[in-house]
């Protein structure tokens, strides 16, 4: 068994966690105005639903439970970058979509249920002697998944979660059967008081053609200043670090690092790949900014450098026949969120 620091193939692998109630209190000693709840419950590892004003305002409203729906929708574009020690250069886009549904089955137990797809395209030219590199390898690839998250909230301060997740990663005319993807996740959160919360998730995995993958999660939200917090969330395909900032409470901007894998099961191409493997691991820098227009729309957009980014070929056996690095580049993603 190998372990490797990377995350999960897709968004919807990234275990929400849930049943964790925050409690702020009033920065005024005297006198005593009501605590005040976080509204929501993690929505991915690290990312905590809240109201921006929540951990700032001295009196704020009694809080509401978040709604149980959530529809998203990502587009994530790759500019045309060379590729390190051979000849050529590629551009990559990425779209996917996802339906999270929240089921507060008591007080102190929650199931959430997410299912989601990702589309991708990848533009290789002027690539010489690269298997499958005149394109028909890359035009089409698919990733499709569904999970299930149960949590219990212990107490005040710590709650503790598990869960599995099911999916595939596929080019078009490839074998679905041979790219199946599932797996397990459990983890813990702790409230150390209401600007701390800290935890870890540990999640065991399937790869296709390679050995089981161990990926621990950690889970920060570190509220420094009044308008400012250090946390940890999902981007699509991937995990992220990021300080971030709400200077009025319909906008959060931020700075972040993050990293994102993805890899599918190829089709019949007369060459090396065919039945492989490809995979896309990239590191990311960048900064971007959260509106939210009314109580339950997001749009986000983020502009960034890729500073690093390695594409492995592997034949139907497993083993790689070729891995290439790309040189830095520019990348921006868009999503929007809705909740009802």
């Amino acid at each position: 068994m190998r372990c490797r620091d990377s995350v999960p193939v897709f968004a919807g692998l990234a275990l929400a966690l849930s049943g964790a109630q925050l409690r702020a209190q009033d920065s005024e000693p005297e006198p005593e105005t009501p605590a005040a709840e976080v509204t929501g419950e993690p929505d991915d590892p690290g990312r905590l639903l809240l109201e921006p004003n929540e951990l700032t305002d001295p009196a704020p409203p009694p809080p509401q439970a978040p709604p149980p729906n959530e529809f998203k929708v990502d587009l994530e574009f790759h500019l045309r970058t060379d590729l390190r020690d051979v000849e050529g250069d590629v551009w990559t886009y990425h779209t996917d979509a996802a339906y999270r549904r929240t089921f507060q089955i008591s007080e102190d137990w929650t199931l959430r249920w997410e299912i989601g797809g990702e589309y991708s395209h990848y533009e290789f030219s002027d690539t010489g002697g690269l298997p499958g590199a005149d394109g028909s390898a890359f035009d089409d690839l698919y990733q499709f998944g569904t999970l299930a998250v149960l949590t219990y909230r212990v107490n005040e301060q710590w709650s503790v979660y598990g869960g599995g997740f099911f999916g595939f990663g596929v080019a078009d005319g490839a074998e679905v059967g041979d790219a199946l993807i599932g797996g397990a996740s459990v983890g813990f959160t702790w409230i150390s008081s209401p600007k701390l919360v800290l935890g870890l998730g540990i999640t065991a995995r399937t790869l296709i053609e390679d050995d089981v993958q161990i990926t621990p999660t950690p889970i920060v939200r570190w509220q420094f200043h009044e308008d400012a917090r250090l946390e940890t969330f999902t981007l699509p395909q991937g995990f992220a670090l990021a300080v971030t900032a709400t200077p009025v409470q319909e906008l959060d901007v931020r700075v972040f690092a993050g990293y994102q894998y993805r890899q599918w099961r190829l089709g019949e191409y007369g060459d090396e790949l065919d039945e492989g493997v490809f995979r896309d691991g990239i590191a990311t820098i960048g900064a971007g900014l959260t509106w939210r227009p009314a109580p339950m729309a997001e749009l986000s957009t983020d502009v960034g450098a890729v500073v690093y980014r390695k594409l492995e070929f592997l034949n139907d056996g497993g083993h790689e026949f070729d891995d290439i690095e790309t040189d830095p580049y520019a990348m921006f993603r868009l999503r929007f969120i809705l909740r009802f």
